[in-house]
């Protein structure tokens, strides 16, 4: 889970993510993903949870968000440390 990523919560259909590789039982360790998180209808997708932070104290025009992932499967071709 992640708190204040900026333009989430309302604008974005794609992030980066730090996670641990799982392949069946066995931690390969923190890679860096590239993570669909909306359809092309705007609808958030399945294992994605997300909201807005609420209201700041400065700019209230930036879209913060959080996200929680639950069971969320990549396709390899997201992968993005090359040689890892």
């Amino acid at each position: 889970m992640k708190f204040w990523i900026g333009n989430l919560a309302k604008t974005a259909n794609w992030g980066v993510c730090f996670a641990n590789l799982m392949i069946g039982d066995k931690n390969h360790g923190i890679h860096i993903f590239l993570v669909k998180i909306r359809d092309s209808k705007g609808s958030i997708l399945p294992g994605i949870n997300l909201g807005d932070c609420g209201p700041k104290l400065g700019i209230q025009g930036v879209d913060n968000g959080w996200v929680l992932f639950r069971r969320v499967k990549i396709p390899y071709k997201y992968l993005l440390d090359k040689y890892s």
